[in-house]
């Protein structure tokens, strides 16, 4: 039998009020995608070489079209180059699945 301490008790009550007052919301890899181009002053031409073409970016962009795990992949390759200190990975341009 584990015996909690007060120091863990407090812990599990900050998180089960975190959880029920400030939930965090689920990732939205276009609102990544749309800040990061802002931030960086990119143009879509730019991404063009990711996406294929720019029907496609335009369709992800406006939430038609997900973004494909190679293409979550380049961006993340592609945004570290800009700046190594973000450390970004393919799951900050996918939707997580709940």
């Amino acid at each position: 039998m584990h015996v909690i301490s007060k120091f863990e008790l407090l812990v599990l009550l900050i998180e089960a009020y975190e959880q029920q007052y400030y939930p965090m919301n689920k990732t939205n890899p276009i609102a990544t995608l749309e800040s990061l181009i802002y931030e960086f002053d990119i143009n879509y031409e730019s991404l063009i070489y990711i996406f294929g073409d720019i029907k496609t970016l335009e369709a992800i962009m406006t939430d038609k079209q997900e973004i494909s795990s190679s293409q979550a992949e380049s961006l993340a390759e592609f945004f570290n180059h800009l700046s190594p200190k973000l450390a970004l990975t393919s799951h900050n341009f996918t939707q997580i699945k709940v």
